[in-house]
């Protein structure tokens, strides 16, 4: 199935808000998944495992040089995680201990406009806006559902042997099956609130500001 970039921001932000995000992480996610796309990478699948997760219920705590979840369990959000990042606006260092999806938080590092690398295990994605290149070993790496550990730095000058990615504002191939679980998500925006969803955290909440 061909879909274009605004099916999918509206897709995903809807599907977000379903699976309990609220509307600012809801509207990042959105805009991420764009970006993926954009770069014909895939967000689907990183979408929906985050979305499972419910990662972004844990904030991300600074130690150092490092950044990690507020609970021992718990797991960081790509998606929180990276507006967090933006907002930091540092050029320095970072590791980021068992990030969910971390192949959302590439826009966010993207957009900051620095040149810089972000790793994990098997995958290094370098900025040096407007460019952004890639090297994995494969697509297991690329879509991890968790990095234990990812780093992000200043480029340090090496050689990188990765290729460019391509800008393309087309429609975009999208898997169907995951297509369709994402539908999934957003349909639960529709249904009408109960006590008991509404405490869950589905659709609009107990108090809509809309």
């Amino acid at each position: 199935m061909i879909v274009s970039l605004n099916e999918i921001e509206t897709t995903i932000l809807k599907a977000a808000r379903g699976a309990g995000m609220e509307w600012g992480l809801a509207e990042e996610a959105a805009h991420a998944a764009a970006f993926l796309a954009r770069l014909c990478l895939p967000f689907e699948e990183p979408c929906l495992r985050l979305f499972s997760s419910r990662a972004w219920n844990a904030n991300p705590v600074v130690e150092g040089a490092c950044i990690r979840p507020d609970r021992l369990e718990a797991r960081l959000c790509p998606i929180r995680t990276g507006a967090y990042l933006s907002d930091l606006g540092s050029a320095d260092a970072m590791t980021l201990m068992h990030v969910v999806s971390p192949l959302l938080l590439l826009p966010f590092i993207a957009t900051a406009k620095q040149n810089s690398d972000l790793a994990w295990k098997g995958v290094k994605l370098r900025f040096e806006p407007p460019n952004v290149a890639l090297a994995s070993i494969g697509p297991c790496a690329l879509l991890a559902s968790e990095a234990e550990k990812a780093s992000l730095s200043p480029i340090a000058g090496d050689a990188f042997e990765g290729h460019l990615l391509v800008v393309h504002d087309g429609g975009v191939r999208v898997d169907d099956a995951s297509w369709a679980k994402l539908h999934g998500y957003e349909a639960l925006t529709y249904v009408p609130a109960s006590a008991k969803s509404r405490v869950s955290g589905a659709g609009a909440g107990a108090i809509d500001n809309d």
